[in-house]
């Protein structure tokens, strides 16, 4: 049976992007809708908007969970991926609150104490 690049294009769509929900659909592989959308620019842009419009709505739901129920965790992952907030830990090397002075690194070809 021959699928028409207009089935396969509406299925996209009604699963969101989801191959393998869309070939099960048609009773066909994964593969097999892999292949067509890969031949098909036309099927490839409806493929990369269905899962963009997906992402968008899982965005919607962290974003609201976060600001609207005020989730301290879903805020913390967006100010993570989203925000570019990194955990740091800074340790203080000083001494009465003073840098410490004086400190040499020697590489062991360099140490002026080997034999």
């Amino acid at each position: 049976m021959a699928i028409s690049q207009k089935a396969i294009a509406q299925a996209i769509k009604d699963y969101r992007g989801n191959v393998t929900r869309v070939a099960e659909s048609f009773g066909v592989t994964r593969w097999a809708i892999d292949k067509r959308v890969g031949k098909s620019p036309t099927l490839k842009k409806v493929l990369q908007d269905a899962r963009d419009s997906r992402n968008d709505s899982v965005r919607d739901v962290l974003y609201e969970e976060a600001v609207n129920n005020r989730n301290i965790t879903a805020a913390i992952f967006i100010a993570k991926t989203q925000l570019g907030w990194v955990e740091k830990r800074a340790v203080d090397v000083t001494s009465d609150n003073k840098p410490l002075g004086g400190i040499r690194i020697y590489l062991p070809e360099k140490n002026p104490d080997a034999n």
